[in-house]
């Protein structure tokens, strides 16, 4: 509903919402002389080019339309000098949500065909553009529950002896276009393994996909019981291959086995076999007591494995004034929170602008697990839309924002949310900036304490906001002393940037 579209449509629909039904001294206020119009609005993206002087700069845009006159209306635009770095070299770190079979369901365009591809590119550059780079790769089925993913990315081919060869063609091309439309992943998730119940039956993600080469029919086919010997045998062709890939692109650093689950480590018997297939290997674990750091245990006290990357509902960091000083300091991995139940899809755009900077004063890397491009997919005749399985771990897209993009014509488009959570992001960078001068000492005298004074003031003001008010109502200023706060940080980040070299 909030789409950005990159060109103007040639027609804007009226619109079909009823006016609001509101009371004045128990009276109803009649509206009958109103009508609806249609109403569209112009966002302007400014792409600043890192060789611009800093300044004050200004523009028109000229908006037209049938029966109307031409209307110019100005833009103006501050240029300060500091610049920011390039997306992936963000301190900030996002994991959010993104679902291959969504999209593909959501265009009605085959699974892994050039045009679903096409369209899954689309969701992976945008989300690369607040630092969103988690890559995952389902090679279990329904590793998000509820029917999530139909199929694994690397198939199981039946030789006539009764082994198997691998087919990793699909595996191949995503790697492809990852590496063309976000670059480096942060992590890429191995998505092998469910939970075990009581008595060491899987209970989840069941099964992989048989090919038949001769027909390309795709069908399930159970996996052994996790963290047994025919387990490993079962998976080691297949990790080896895929760490093999990763590795040659460059990667190793970045991959993960993955684990989700409500709250639960997963079974020592199967760290164990993960270890046995990976011993340098780490772990990327969502779930509701997700942690920064942290190791799951094996079956002895000599097997363990560490997490690096994790998301969390219960276990979010205290809010502090200047909690985002932890960020600076060396980090066994990164640590985000789904923070879900206060954002939605329809919540404030200032939710969704705050949720970075509340996250590095929790200090914490950032936010993940909802949804980037959980599209609604069409029901069977057309009568309505659902969506796929996403919340194994955290409750996921589910119980936060399902898109933060949205499905244009072409792929997916930005969003008012968007780029609330862009500038947000953008925001937490500077504030990261100016501590990290401090810290390292860079500026000193009266700049330094220009600097405490401004970070001390912004750091009271927020927290003092939220335990005032609660996150479903965070409004942390009036527009204008936002505004105006904003640009006074930005200002002080150039002035820092000039005392510093732009260090």
């Amino acid at each position: 509903f909030d789409g950005l579209l990159d060109a103007i449509p040639a027609e804007i629909p009226i619109a079909k919402a009823p006016l609001p039904r509101e009371d004045y001294l128990c009276d109803p206020i009649v509206r009958t002389g109103l009508a609806p119009g249609a109403v569209a609005s112009l966002w302007f993206t400014v792409r600043v080019p890192q060789d611009a002087a800093p300044g004050k700069y200004s523009g028109t845009a000229t908006v037209e339309a049938e029966g109307l006159k031409p209307v110019s209306v100005p833009i103006r635009l501050v240029v300060n000098g500091w610049t920011l770095p390039d997306p992936k070299d963000f301190t900030v770190h996002h994991l959010i949500f993104t679902s291959q079979e969504s999209v593909a369901k959501h265009y009605g365009v085959p699974l892994w065909s050039d045009k679903h591809f096409e369209l899954m590119g689309k969701s992976l550059s945008l989300l690369a553009e607040v630092n969103s780079r988690e890559i995952p790769i389902n090679i279990g089925i329904d590793f998000y529950g509820l029917s999530g993913n139909g199929e694994s990315m690397v198939r199981w081919v039946r030789q006539p002896d009764g082994s198997f060869k691998y087919d990793f063609s699909v595996f191949d091309k995503y790697l492809d276009l990852v590496a063309k439309t976000a670059g480096k992943p942060c992590p890429i998730r191995l998505n092998c393994w469910g939970e075990l119940d009581k008595d060491g039956k899987n209970t989840i993600v069941k099964t992989v996909s048989v090919l038949d080469p001769a027909t390309g029919k795709l069908e399930p086919m159970e996996q052994p019981p996790f963290g047994t010997e025919e387990s490993y045998k079962f998976w080691k062709p297949v990790v080896d291959e895929a760490l093999k890939k990763i590795a040659d692109r460059g990667w190793l650093d970045v991959a993960a086995f993955g684990h989700n689950s409500y709250c639960y480590p997963p079974k020592p018997q199967m760290v164990d076999v993960a270890k046995k297939l990976w011993p340098e290997g780490v772990w990327a674990y969502t779930a509701h007591n997700g942690t920064l750091g942290g190791r799951f245990g094996g079956t002895s006290k000599d097997i363990s494995m560490p997490v690096r990357w994790s998301v969390c509902v219960w276990t979010e960091g205290p809010l502090k004034p200047r909690g985002y000083r932890e960020l600076l300091k060396p980090r066994p991995g990164i640590w985000c929170d789904t923070a879900r139940n206060r954002h939605w899809d329809w919540s404030p755009l200032i939710v969704i602008r705050n949720l970075t900077e509340e996250m590095i004063m929790r200090g914490m890397d950032g936010v993940g697990d909802f949804g980037g491009d959980m599209f609604p997919v069409p029901k069977a005749g057309g009568k309505g839309v659902y969506m796929l399985g996403c919340g194994r771990g955290t409750g996921g897209p589910r119980d936060a924002t399902h898109s933060i993009l949205a499905p244009g014509p072409e792929g997916a488009i930005t969003t008012e949310r968007f780029e609330m959570l862009r500038e947000g992001t953008q925001i937490a960078e500077a504030i990261l900036f100016v501590e990290r001068a401090l810290q390292e000492k860079k500026i000193s005298g009266e700049l330094a304490d220009k600097a405490n004074r401004l970070l001390d003031e912004r750091g009271d003001v927020f927290l003092r906001d939220w335990l005032a008010r609660g996150w479903k109502f965070i409004n942390l200023w009036s527009p204008a002393a936002h505004v105006e706060r904003d640009a006074k940080l930005l200002e002080l980040a150039g002035e820092i940037a000039a005392a510093s070299s732009g260090r």
